[in-house]
């Protein structure tokens, strides 16, 4: 160890925030079943992510387009939470050596009612109700259709 007991002197810490790299071994019990963001979006184009190889991100696990470094300029790696949970905020807190036994609730339909009546009564002098939700098949089917638009200028 150096700088009087510490390994390093300063770290910087890059997450990639919600970019995985493949299923958890428990994804199906989190609807996650075939989860890879990052290697989806490297087998479907080519991309060029010069900073993040030369770091390590290619050594993490085989990627289309990210070979790995023989010498990477930093520390790399990929997590497995140990929290119940696998929203953002339970990994942040994971980060900062916080572990949950209890999940954060989740509203994959919107929130209910009583969650936005609570937050409204809690938060806004000038209440003003609101509920918003999407299907997740409509939204993907709008993503794809911006793609092809996109594809078609280049």
């Amino acid at each position: 160890m150096t700088n009087e007991g510490r390994a390093f002197r300063r770290v910087a810490l890059i997450v990639l925030d919600s970019l995985g790299m493949g299923e958890m071994p428990d994804a199906a019990a989190w609807g996650d079943a075939g989860a890879d963001t990052l290697g989806h979006i490297c087998e479907s184009r080519e991309v060029s992510l010069p900073n993040l190889r030369a770091w390590g991100l290619g050594n993490v696990r085989a990627l289309a387009g990210v070979p790995p470094v023989e010498n990477p300029r930093g520390s790399y790696g990929r997590c497995a939470l140990r929290s119940n949970g696998k929203d953002t905020t339970t990994g942040h807190w994971e980060m900062a050596g916080i572990i949950l036994e209890k999940a954060f609730p989740t509203y994959p339909k919107g929130f209910p009612a009583e969650v936005i009546d609570r937050f409204v009564a809690e938060t806004n002098d000038n209440p003003k109700p609101f509920s918003w939700t999407a299907d997740p098949d409509k939204i993907i089917a709008a993503v794809r259709r911006g793609h092809q638009v996109l594809d078609s200028i280049h």
